[in-house]
């Protein structure tokens, strides 16, 4: 893959093409199976700007994968529960966390789940 900036509107079709590719997967499941096209659908709502094929994104991305595959397997756990089910986050590229925070549910009050602190309400 060669270098490009991926930032918001100068890559408008790139980002197009990606959101197509993905279709109606959800960003978590996305991630897995398409991560480059899914980590540019996540960073255009996070307002991330990252050169593709530098150091610093391929360590984002496989942040962004890693945390993806614990929101999959924890959906996956409570999948008879979908108030318990969560979804990327801002934070979803961050080495130290993994801040889930469950799907927007009517009268939920939302939690942050950290891979050291365990869950806080």
């Amino acid at each position: 893959m060669g270098s490009l900036i991926y930032t918001g509107s100068s890559s408008a079709e790139v980002l197009k093409e990606s959101r197509k590719k993905i279709g109606d997967l959800p960003l978590y499941v996305a991630a897995e199976q398409y991560p480059v096209d899914a980590w540019r659908v996540w960073s255009s709502t996070y307002k991330r700007s990252y050169i593709e094929g530098t150091p610093e994104f391929e360590q984002r991305l496989e942040y962004f994968k890693k945390t993806a595959q614990e929101v999959r397997e924890r959906n996956a756990k409570h999948s008879n529960n979908p108030r318990k089910h969560l979804a990327l986050n801002n934070l979803a590229d961050l080495p130290t966390i993994c801040s889930l925070l469950p799907e927007p549910y009517p009268g939920d009050i939302p939690y942050t789940m950290s891979r050291t602190e365990g869950i806080s309400h």
